[in-house]
């Protein structure tokens, strides 16, 4: 077996729900690098929580650290026992989960001088989908399939497809099969206006034919 193995052991028959398991403490002393003048104390703490099971059998590794000059503790990301991670969360519900659900979030990959990439990967009969919720529902969607026989992409607002992108190129609006390189479909209209305020402005809407025969609009 392994050796040279550091073990931290509570022997109780019983840990409660959210109670510590065992902790490693950093202790520092400072008295420059800070504003405040001199800090003492726990500067950083890594935590083995019971993950409110009441026996002990799960549990979560949280990470505290603390700001500044201060000396308080607070935790800032969580390892669960499922193995979900939570940033701002001690109770995340998925694989990764960002925030606490009550200010601003945002998450940044910074690539330098290279290619900063977001990759969804799923199986081909399967697809993936980029939602804002609105704390109760999920509301606008952008959602692509790459299954047997349709690789589209489609749109929502307010929970409803508004446009599809299918794997031909054509696209529909207010349709999920289009059959032209554009099909807009439902009581719609569009509308074209001068704004400029120019009097003799030139404006409007042109549908050209550049193959060697046929009509330029239909």
């Amino acid at each position: 077996g392994a050796s040279n193995i550091l073990r931290l052991e509570r022997t109780e028959t019983s840990i409660g729900n959210s109670e510590s398991i065992g902790a490693i403490e950093f202790y520092g002393y400072d008295g420059s690098s800070y504003t405040g003048g001199v800090v003492t104390g726990v500067r950083n703490k890594i935590l083995s929580v019971d993950g409110n099971d009441g026996f002990g059998g799960v549990s979560d590794l949280a990470f505290y650290t603390a700001n500044g000059d201060s000396t308080t503790l607070s935790e800032k990301f969580r390892i669960g026992g499922t193995g979900n991670v939570g940033i701002g969360t001690t109770s995340p519900s998925t694989r990764l989960f960002v925030g606490a659900g009550v200010s601003s979030e945002s998450i940044t990959v910074h690539a330098g001088a290279g290619w900063a990439d977001l990759n969804l990967k799923s199986a081909a009969t399967n697809g993936g989908s980029i939602l804002w919720n609105n704390g109760t529902a999920n509301a606008g969607e952008i959602f692509y399939y790459h299954g047997s026989g349709s690789n589209y992409m489609a749109f929502k607002t307010n929970a409803t497809e508004q446009m599809r992108l299918t794997a031909a190129g054509t696209v529909g609006i207010g349709t999920t099969t289009p059959t032209d390189a554009l099909t807009v479909n439902g009581g719609v209209y569009g509308l074209i206006s001068n704004t400029t305020g120019a009097a003799n402005a030139i404006f409007g809407f042109r549908i050209n034919n550049t193959g060697t025969s046929g009509r330029d609009w239909r």
